[in-house]
């Protein structure tokens, strides 16, 4: 593990010196930057949380010991190395008080003196890093374990095997709610993510965990509910409301729930869909009442996400063979929308508008979906010889998780997107070699992050300079060059069409920092990022 460092000091000769001087990587840490105005490292510092802060003392404005007691008030765990001058040393006396790991006279400063301080401070956060992981590993367990517990019990309930009320009542009460004389109210949940959130936690097992962790942290401190998951990603707020007027009890439920909601998307970047059962003060009808809003969980594919909707919210869906019915006018008007000069983003948006509107059984959409998309391919395989860009067991696994409309909007812009491109370089590529083909397939199949040109030229077992001259001969432009355009083709399309705010688009195509995404763009398109509605960002 890299550590970040930043370096403090009013001296330009002695930044450059100990930035180029020192074995900063060597030694396991990382420059995060060199500051000669103590003002501007001051607020770095307090956006970035720099491991350890490198300083001197006297300097104008703010003096070292301020900079290093402002940047403990917000990170305590902060390493600090102070450089002082002989007459200064004072100074230095106050900053042992303040936890420095140790000072250099400026007057002999060598690189080689700050090797073994560093080395040493290297070690101390190893320690630190260790431990804190160790005590994470087991509040994670034991967490996971709770979760275990309620999952079962869930599991329990809603089979509908607990016949004993006071058994219900008891496990409640175990896990910390009280149900006796209050009403009871069981709000059911389940996640919704697109593509890149779940990419961003490498899986959707993860990403659930993480928001059930949030779901268990905001419900327990409630004091009013308990939470009960069902499976990765669904499961139950259960309420234990006092008996008073309709007004309060509802005042207590919606303050829970969107504080639920709001730290859902705040710290998991996904959204939650949220539907209340019904109150009451018998346990048998709230346990009925809870199979049943599991039981019609499809039903709440429609419903606005990050709102708290009622049960008479459920919808009822047209029949699978209404659907069914147009898939060949779909799919032939899918094949002139994936033309070179065809319109992807308008299909899209005119399906998902219609699929909002006429209500299929969301299985039923599914299918219809994933059938367009593997019969698109399996002609263009027949006809053309080209070979499959996604693989129907990752189609039909991606398509599994789908649980919202919303999702499946975010599956349709990336996949169907990505075959529009590649119909795009199909037709321009009809005379162009077979590893440049296959080099640009790599790019469009993994669109979600940065491709590097070394992992694209192992996938085709080439040697990477060969590889890069190669690119270079044949399309006239680096691999680099081809891999950012294509992203920003990409961004621009899906910004114009407005299927995604800029920080949304930029962490779909796998740029960490919105400000350098920005750059690229601009750099590319020639302005910055336009919605369809006509706002400039």
């Amino acid at each position: 593990m890299m550590y970040s460092v930043i370096l403090v000091d009013d001296s330009m000769p002695v930044l450059h010196y100990l930035s180029r001087a020192v074995p900063w990587e060597q030694l396991g840490f990382q420059l995060a930057g060199s500051f000669s105005d103590p003002e501007e490292a001051l607020t770095y510092g307090q956006q970035h949380a720099p491991d350890v802060l490198i300083t001197d003392i006297g300097m104008p404005k703010i003096d070292g010991i301020q900079l290093i007691a402002s940047l403990k008030q917000t990170q305590q765990s902060l390493m600090s190395v102070i450089i002082s001058c002989h007459g200064e040393f004072a100074y230095a006396q106050q900053a042992v008080k303040l936890g420095v790991q140790d000072y250099l006279l400026k007057e002999n400063l060598t690189a080689d003196q700050l090797v073994p301080i560093l080395e040493q401070i290297r070690q101390r956060l190893d320690q630190a890093q260790s431990h804190s992981s160790e005590h994470q590993r087991l509040q994670e367990d034991h967490l996971r374990h709770r979760l275990l517990i309620k999952r079962k019990f869930t599991s329990e309930l809603l089979s509908g095997s607990i016949q004993d009320p006071e058994y219900g009542i008891q496990r409640l009460t175990h896990f910390g709610l009280d149900t006796r004389g209050k009403m009871i109210l069981p709000v059911y949940y389940t996640v919704t993510a697109n593509e890149e959130r779940k990419q961003r936690f490498h899986d959707l097992d993860l990403l659930s965990f993480t928001v059930e962790n949030i779901v268990e942290e905001i419900v327990e401190h409630s004091g009013t509910a308990v939470h009960l998951s069902k499976s990765p990603g669904e499961g139950f707020v259960w309420f234990a409301l006092p008996v008073r007027s309709g007004a309060q009890q509802e005042m207590i439920v919606h303050e829970v729930m969107y504080q639920l909601i709001y730290s859902v998307q705040k710290f998991a970047k996904a959204e939650i869909v949220t539907v209340c059962g019904s109150k009451t003060l018998h346990w048998q009808e709230a346990m009925n009442d809870a199979i049943q809003l599991q039981a019609q969980a499809d039903r709440y594919f429609y419903l606005p996400p990050s709102t708290l909707c009622d049960s008479t919210h459920r919808l009822d869906f047209q029949k699978e063979s209404d659907l069914f019915a147009n898939y060949g006018t779909a799919a032939e008007s899918l094949a002139l929308a994936l033309l070179p000069d065809g319109e992807i983003n308008l299909w899209i948006n005119n399906w998902i508008e219609r699929l909002k509107q006429e209500r299929y059984h969301p299985e039923t959409v599914k299918t219809f979906m994933l059938k367009l998309a593997i019969d698109w391919q399996l002609k263009q395989q027949q006809l053309h010889d080209r070979p499959f860009a996604f693989s129907v067991e990752e189609l039909h696994r991606e398509m599994g998780h789908i649980r919202h409309i919303h999702e499946l909007t975010e599956w349709m812009n990336i996949r169907f997107g990505a075959l529009a491109v590649l119909s795009r370089d199909w037709t321009l590529q009809a005379n162009c070699r077979s590893e440049i083909i296959h080099a640009r397939n790599y790019v469009e199949q993994h669109m979600n992050r940065l491709v590097k040109l070394e992992e694209v030229a192992e996938h085709l077992h080439l040697n990477a300079s060969y590889f890069s001259r190669l690119f270079k001969k044949e399309t006239g432009e680096t691999f680099i060059e081809y891999a950012t355009r294509v992203k920003m083709q990409r961004a621009k399309e899906w910004i114009t069409a407005g299927n995604g705010t800029v920080d949304e688009v930029s962490q779909m195509l796998g740029y960490q920092y919105k400000s350098y995404f920005l750059k690229l763009y601009k750099l590319y398109t020639g302005h910055t990022p336009v919605k369809s509605k006509g706002d400039t960002i």
